[in-house]
């Protein structure tokens, strides 16, 4: 079922805190088992299921306690989330694209792109 754009964002948003709290369980758990984490051009899987999410994630917040992750723009259409995030606690301040795709109560697909 496809979510509306108040769930869209409740869902999206709730990665986010976990994001920022650096809890990769509570971060995996808004994905559903399946999920996919995909560069936006397309040529790379990054994460595959629920599982591979929380280890990959467990590793980044591990190396950088520090992070957060600010939305500077958005743009949601029904189970599409399109962000602008900025993201700093790395080296550098990095900005992103994401692109969230949520269904059934949880993200199923998240592409992610970045200068």
């Amino acid at each position: 079922m496809d979510a509306t754009e108040s769930e869209t964002r409740e869902i999206v948003d709730g990665q986010l805190a976990a994001y920022n709290d650096g809890d990769a369980g509570a971060f995996a758990e808004h994905f559903a088992e399946d999920a996919v984490i995909a560069a936006l051009s397309g040529d790379e899987t990054t994460a595959e299921g629920r599982a591979a999410i929380r280890e990959q994630y467990a590793d980044l917040f591990a190396a950088y306690p520090d992070l957060e992750c600010t939305f500077e723009d958005r743009l949601t259409v029904g189970p599409f989330d399109a962000v602008r995030e900025r993201v700093t606690g790395m080296d550098e301040p990095m900005e992103a694209l994401a692109i969230y795709e949520v269904r059934d109560g949880a993200i199923r697909r998240l592409w992610l792109g970045h200068a």
